[in-house]
């Protein structure tokens, strides 16, 4: 039987537990980068992030594809970067908010889909900017949900978009 102390006692202790999670993390990943040579970035990964002035968010499979969006709009003298979420979940909140500090703008690429709230990382990083001076304007995509495949151009494009546009509190469907 837990009682009602005990009980928001263990989640008081969860919650800290988590949040030493992606410090953890990165603190791994640099120990096994030591150990073989190889690192897997740790819980964010940045691409061509120094003096961005847009930054594209994203997970897994799309990144890639990002890094190539990314290339082009260098090339074109945009100042672009990419930053890869490695760790979800705990979302690394002040990491976010230190490399996204100095950006005026995110655009947030989602393959999450979460009915009724839209893009899962969309909505989870708008929360962790929250309130922050000078925080970024996010933009939410929806984006090769379903496996769909987006192109290099497309997030040229969807770059382009997000700077012609105000930011929307939902995410936008886009294909």
């Amino acid at each position: 039987m837990v009682t009602q102390d005990m009980f928001y006692r263990h989640r008081q202790e969860m919650e800290e537990a988590m949040a030493r999670v992606p410090l953890l993390t990165d603190e791994v990943d640099r120990d096994w980068a030591q150990r073989t040579g190889r690192s897997h970035g740790g819980a964010l990964e940045s691409y061509r992030c120094d003096g961005a002035r847009t930054v594209i968010v994203t997970m897994g499979s799309m990144c890639g594809t990002a890094r190539e969006a990314v290339d082009v709009l260098r090339q074109a003298g945009e100042a672009v970067g990419l930053l890869k979420v490695r760790l979800f979940r705990p979302l690394p909140v002040q990491m976010l908010r230190e490399r996204l500090a100095r950006t005026l703008e995110v655009i947030v690429l989602d393959r999450n889909h979460s009915p009724g709230a839209g893009g899962v990382l969309h909505q989870e990083l708008k929360a962790a900017l929250y309130g922050l001076p000078g925080a970024p304007q996010v933009h939410g995509y929806l984006a090769g949900v379903g496996g769909v495949n987006v192109p290099p151009e497309r997030i040229v494009e969807f770059v382009k978009q997000a700077r012609a546009n105000e930011p929307r509190p939902e995410s936008v469907w886009v294909r």
